[in-house]
């Protein structure tokens, strides 16, 4: 009975500590805060960014391959060092490690902080897959409107393992609203890398900066960047050219900048037309294009006087040229899908299921701003609605299938639609297959010849060693009957 009790008594001492640690920890200035990843320059890199008010001595991941709950010591971790920056009207300071080598289709459970002052609770989030992948995009989010639903519904949907976030992040014009929007989204940015383009709110000279240093994108502009370089070249850049590209799975995304130049004697089009073009020659790897970017092509929204008709006009042709499947906007608040349509005629008027027959887009300004009326209903125009939530794009390589769903943030469908590329995927395969059977055969053939050839020559061969009075055998005959004798 004694024994219990001191049991029990030592247990809750233990529980009383641990709170206090946790309670210390969560009060510390040296506490991680605002945890967020973003997929580095190859789907085997992830970068890891977060906060703290005051400076540790070392910025450090430990990271682990395999699930948080197989966990048994920290001495499984793999160390990763990275380094740390302030910049100018923010008095914390910001932290970045990339963890490299990365494992397609694995799960990662990993920590970031300091050695002296502590880590943070393990997180997890997984590389893609090759063969399916499953992306949630958004825009216009804020922290004061229905973002509050939509990120719970996002982080307790399993299938997606990256998001795209299509401009207008925190609306905030002061870095105490940067610092609410990194810790409202930490749990899903945390656990999916988080990957954004700038929208207008982003850019105006009270938030541009915290935009920047606080969210780093495998940019085109600073690939050759080391890490405490990667903020201090890019806020060295006017304008920041802030567009970059990657593979994810069977998916190439693009994500343009709306405000940066992009006519065609810019270098973000230059880059663009490059990019798109060996993207379109590699959809045996990644069948399927998808880009993104804050003003929409197509938006029959009154939020900024329906489509962006000048982009339209500089880049949509490279859309249809390179064929891009899908694009992902923002800017007016709603959501809005298109059929496949070019130069505002649509192509196809089916609404849940297209092969080959353009580009689609979607104007996902659903992320919880405040939402604005509709003009006129266009032709061009699908499905149209004032709710907030997310799409889902489950993208899969074989058979080339893209499903787009859009998800309300109380868990009912709003939309629904699959594309697929048959014509020019199944059949390169279908025509692949095919040709290795014909030189399998070949090859068989080949040596089947070659074969019963040499087979012939032997029989040959022994048939004149055989009937030849020169041969080793007539004279081994000869030599038996001389010694025999008569």
């Amino acid at each position: 009975m004694l024994n219990m009790l001191k049991m029990l008594f030592i247990s809750l001492l233990a529980l009383i500590s641990l709170q206090i640690c946790l309670v210390y920890s969560e009060n510390s200035a040296y506490t991680p805060t605002q945890i967020h990843l973003s997929q580095w320059y190859s789907p085997s890199s992830m970068a890891v960014m977060w906060n703290t008010l005051e400076a540790t001595p070392t910025t450090s991941v430990l990271y682990h391959r395999g699930k948080c709950q197989d966990l048994n010591q920290r001495g499984d971790f793999i160390f990763v060092s990275g380094g740390d920056y302030k910049y100018e009207g923010y008095e914390g300071v910001v932290h970045m490690a990339v963890i490299e080598n990365l494992q397609m289709g694995e799960t990662y459970c990993y920590q970031v902080g300091d050695s002296h002052y502590g880590f943070s609770a393990s997180r997890e989030f997984r590389t893609p897959s090759q063969s399916s992948v499953s992306i949630a995009a958004y825009a216009d989010a804020g922290t004061w409107g229905n973002i509050v639903e939509v990120l719970p519904q996002l982080s307790m949907d399993d299938d997606v393992s990256l998001v795209l976030h299509a401009g207008d992040l925190s609306y905030g014009k002061e870095e105490s609203v940067w610092d609410t929007w990194g810790n409202m989204v930490e749990p899903v940015a945390s656990t999916h890398p988080y990957m954004i383009i700038p929208g207008n709110w982003d850019v105006k000279p009270f938030a541009i900066n915290s935009f920047l240093n606080r969210y780093s994108m495998p940019l085109h502009t600073l690939r050759n960047s080391k890490v405490k370089e990667h903020v201090s070249a890019r806020l060295a850049r006017d304008p920041p050219q802030y567009y970059y590209s990657f593979d994810y799975g069977p998916v190439h995304i693009v994500m343009l900048s709306s405000y940066d130049p992009y006519n065609t004697s810019s270098a973000q089009y230059e880059w663009l037309a490059q990019d798109l073009q060996k993207a379109n020659e590699n959809r045996a790897i990644t069948p399927w294009i998808v880009a993104a970017f804050h003003s929409p092509m197509y938006s029959s929204s009154t939020g900024h006087g329906g489509s962006d008709l000048e982009f339209r006009k500089q880049i949509e042709h490279l859309l249809r040229k390179y064929k891009v499947d899908l694009t992902i906007t923002g800017h007016d608040h709603g959501y809005e899908r298109t059929f496949p349509v070019y130069d505002g005629e649509p192509l196809e008027k089916g609404l849940h299921r297209y092969t080959n027959a353009g580009t689609v887009h979607i104007l996902a300004g659903t992320g919880g701003a405040t939402a604005d009326p509709w003009l006129e209903l266009p032709n061009w125009s699908a499905v149209r609605e004032s709710t907030w939530g997310y799409t889902k794009i489950k993208a899969t390589l074989y058979p080339p299938t893209l499903h787009v769903t859009y998800l309300r943030a109380n868990n009912t469908i709003g939309d629904d639609f699959v594309l697929l590329r048959q014509s020019e995927v199944v059949e390169a395969r279908s025509f692949d297959f095919k040709n290795s059977l014909f030189i399998l055969f070949v090859f068989i053939l080949i040596i089947a010849v070659v074969f019963f050839v040499r087979k012939g020559v032997q029989k040959g061969g022994l048939l004149k060693q055989t009937i030849s009075p020169n041969s080793s055998q007539t004279r081994w005959a000869s030599e038996k009957q001389f010694r025999a004798g008569p």
